[in-house]
């Protein structure tokens, strides 16, 4: 509860105009979507809608497509068992990753597995 409590005074101060500190956001109410008695769909979803937010603020300021962003993506989706959307994501975010220099070696290896994963069909 913690990080996204720093999340959101951090989205508050950026004027939701920063996708890194949107994906941040996104990527933890995905995180509290994941408990211990299964999945919050709810929690889950309020986690995808602030990634597409970051996504079109990506495309809205004409910056660099940021992978982390479709591999975050791809994982709520998972999460929510919606794998052909789940697909989508992590092939775009594998396109990209290899090609980003931003884009940390943990992220890169992420978006291996996960890729791997969908594609072998579960």
């Amino acid at each position: 509860a913690k990080a996204i409590d720093l999340a959101e005074h951090a989205v508050s101060k950026t004027n939701r105009s920063d996708p890194q500190v949107l994906d941040t956001l996104g990527w933890c109410y995905l995180r509290a979507g994941q408990t211990a008695n299964g999945v919050d769909a709810r929690k889950i979803q309020q986690g995808l809608d602030v990634l597409e937010e970051a996504r079109q603020t990506v495309a809205k300021f004409q910056r660099e497509e940021m992978p982390i962003i479709y591999y975050h993506m791809a994982e709520g989706y998972k999460r929510l068992d919606r794998l052909d959307e789940a697909r989508k994501w992590i092939r775009r975010a594998a396109a990209l990753a290899d090609k980003d220099p931003e884009t940390s070696e943990d992220t890169r290896e992420g978006i291996r597995k996960l890729n791997k994963e969908l594609t072998a069909g579960g």
